[in-house]
């Protein structure tokens, strides 16, 4: 006979939320994004994680297209975010329950090596 307790189903919504969407116990930081073609529109987002190959995960009220160009402004408030330029190579919407209150977009943004900094700064 198995005695292992028996969590309740929200207990296992949350666990399964983290696995899909884990932010990890980062602290979260505002970040300025400006996004191509022109970079002038600087916008604020919260950077919630910084991953060990320097690909950031950030939150947004709306969807960044795939593969779109992004431009990371030198942070005051993070130091682990490097500026430059940064592709989006993931996007899905939040799965944690407390997303379910305010719907927002996770992404993912790599560093773009190949990106022409000239041309971007």
């Amino acid at each position: 006979m198995d005695r292992t307790p028996l969590l309740p189903s929200s207990v296992l919504a949350q666990i399964d939320a983290l696995l899909i969407d884990p932010r990890g116990s980062f602290a979260p930081r505002p970040i300025a994004l400006c996004r191509a073609p022109d970079f002038d529109t600087t916008q604020v987002v919260t950077l919630v994680t910084v991953h060990e190959d320097g690909s950031l995960v950030v939150v947004l009220a709306e969807p960044l297209a795939l593969e779109e160009t992004c431009w990371v402004e030198k942070s005051t408030h993070s130091d682990h975010a490097q500026a430059g330029p940064y592709l989006v190579s993931e996007v899905h919407v939040g799965n944690r329950p407390e997303d379910t209150h305010a719907l927002c977009w996770i992404h993912v943004l790599r560093q773009d090596p190949w990106a022409d900094t000239v041309a971007l700064t």
